[in-house]
């Protein structure tokens, strides 16, 4: 009678260690998620600020106003732009 009272006492703390466990692997897992989801948000601003760029230098290029002899240059800052080169 005493093993079988040990034993449930034993199973009762094994099943709150594990509730804690749990809990714990939840937190680091919403945490995880949360970093997941601010880099992804972060990551699509930044391919939409790319894809507008690549955009502006496309229609740039083919800007009936600008010059016939355009090409794609890059400053000394690394920002690319549409240049005229004068004949």
């Amino acid at each position: 009678m005493a093993t079988n009272r040990n034993l449930q006492a034993l199973k009762r703390k094994l099943e709150r260690m594990e509730l804690a466990h749990l809990r714990q692997h939840c937190a680091d897992l919403a945490e995880k998620l949360e970093l997941a989801e601010a880099e992804a948000e972060r990551d699509a601003e930044s391919a939409a600020f790319w894809q507008q760029h690549a955009m502006q230098l496309q229609e740039a290029l083919h800007d009936g106003e600008f010059a016939t002899h355009r090409s794609v240059g890059i400053t000394r800052s690394g920002e690319l732009m549409v240049v005229k080169h004068d004949a």
